[in-house]
């Protein structure tokens, strides 16, 4: 029961680690810093001027461009361009919450996983088994053993098959240990 709310602990603190995830409805728009209203306390992100419409590119070329939510202009009618309304690029609005989790999610889990590949020598000989298997040998490349390899790393493969039949067999007694 610990694990899980170990689990569950990381996921949340892994979905509140940002603030863009947190910043609300609406669509993203360009503007620069003037154009925001100094309550605003949701994400910015600089923008690439190289990035901008051309009549944009012209207007903007010696101001800093900032991307936000459209909800952080000062007044509607200021400058500013909109990037694009995101839930009509994947569709469904459901499937745009389930990205947008998954873009907030995965990389909280690579950096807790690069800190544990440090740690832990298991963690670590998984991940260099997939990268060797990775790598052509004889001019083979062994992608499925690599995904078993990462599955292992991950904890959501048992690491041999010693260790299946221990897990099975403790499953067979109910929690108790195998007798040796």
């Amino acid at each position: 029961m610990k694990k899980f709310q170990i689990l569950f602990l990381v996921i949340l603190l892994s979905f509140l680690s940002s603030c863009c995830w947190l910043g609300g409805s609406g669509r993203e728009i360009v503007t620069t810093s003037e154009n925001i209203s100094p309550t605003y306390t949701g994400c910015v992100e600089v923008f690439p001027n190289n990035q901008l419409p051309s009549p944009l590119k012209e207007h903007w070329s010696d101001q800093m461009v900032l991307k936000v939510n459209e909800n952080a202009l000062k007044s509607p009618n200021l400058t500013h361009a909109i990037l694009g309304d995101t839930n009509e690029a994947v569709g469904d609005p459901y499937l745009q919450y389930g990205w947008n989790i998954l873009t907030t999610f995965f990389p909280g889990l690579l950096a807790f996983e690069g800190v544990a590949a440090l740690l832990i020598r298991r963690k670590r000989k998984h991940y260099v088994a997939a990268i060797k298997n990775l790598i052509p040998h004889d001019g083979v490349v062994d992608v499925r053993e690599a995904a078993t390899d990462v599955a292992r790393a991950l904890g959501l493969a048992h690491s041999s098959p010693t260790t299946k039949e221990i897990f099975e067999s403790e499953v067979a007694n109910k929690g108790n240990p195998a007798p040796s």
